[in-house]
């Protein structure tokens, strides 16, 4: 494993099994009964890529400050740069450039989609920070991440989502992340020696 080059991680680096979440910028598309339209198609599967790059920049970001907590985690040490795999020095140049390149697509794509993009990348960024790190906090925000991928793929598509769907998402995807955490929660169970609840690595648990 050792002698493996570094690039053999780079789809774990870009995380690109979780490109499939910002399949949510299809929703205004599928619910609006425009599959006839190539434009849309187009538009939106270029803020696809436009959102899955930024996105996988500020995955790497977010390993590169959970660097320590990381590597106590059981299931997290795992990580490229955690497990040393990769070269810190490769996420420094790979964050910038896929932000980058991401908002280059999006400002193709128009000012609506491209300030979309840039309210997610600024919000995300926040969240990797400090939001995260608050009781409750980071669900709401996490939850919030998810509806706003709804609401980037209007803004690319042009395609005008309801109130209704949007307040819809944002309960079902605030039950997920819920769900996620209390999951997490389980994998650490209470300290009885010490009588209190373990704490997530970087969470207030």
């Amino acid at each position: 494993m050792k002698n493996q080059s570094w690039f053999l991680k780079l789809p774990k680096v870009l995380r690109l099994h979780q490109w499939v979440k910002n399949l949510l910028l299809f929703v205004p598309v599928i619910t609006a009964h425009r599959f006839a339209e190539p434009s849309v198609w187009q538009k939106s599967l270029l803020a696809f890529f436009a959102f899955s790059f930024v996105a996988s920049g500020t995955y790497i970001v977010n390993d590169l400050l959970d660097l320590n907590s990381d590597r106590a985690h059981p299931r997290k040490k795992h990580r490229p740069f955690a497990a040393n795999a990769v070269p810190v020095s490769v996420g420094f140049m790979m964050a910038p450039a896929l932000i980058l390149l991401g908002l280059a697509v999006a400002w193709s794509l128009g000012q609506n989609f491209f300030l979309v993009l840039c309210g997610y990348l600024v919000l995300t960024l926040i969240y990797s920070s400090k939001l995260k790190k608050l009781l409750l906090w980071d669900v709401v925000i996490l939850s919030s991440l998810y509806t706003l991928r709804i609401f980037a793929g209007s803004a690319a598509s042009g395609i005008i989502v309801s109130s209704w769907l949007l307040a819809f998402s944002l309960f079902i995807f605030m039950s997920l992340a819920i769900a996620k955490r209390v999951s997490e929660l389980k994998l650490n169970p209470p300290s009885r020696n010490r009588g209190e609840w373990s704490r997530l690595p970087s969470r207030r648990y």
